[in-house]
């Protein structure tokens, strides 16, 4: 694993985990590679909407959660 990379690691029901399988099979991606697409694509959503997650912003958000 690349030094940059954080490992993440959650629970998701049966159902769904097939459906992703089978939607990250026919796109040529493993269900690992395929929802880190979808959390790439939901941030530049998100900073679309309300701006750009700064530096600055997760230093607060780490200082919060201390």
């Amino acid at each position: 694993m690349a030094e940059n990379q954080k490992h993440v690691s959650f629970r998701m029901n049966i159902a769904t985990h097939n459906k992703m399988r089978y939607i990250a099979y026919a796109r040529g991606q493993t269900v690992s590679g395929r929802v880190a697409f979808l959390v790439r694509k939901d941030i530049e959503r998100y900073e679309k909407e309300h701006g750009e997650i700064t530096k600055e912003l997760l230093m607060d958000l780490e200082r919060m959660n201390k």
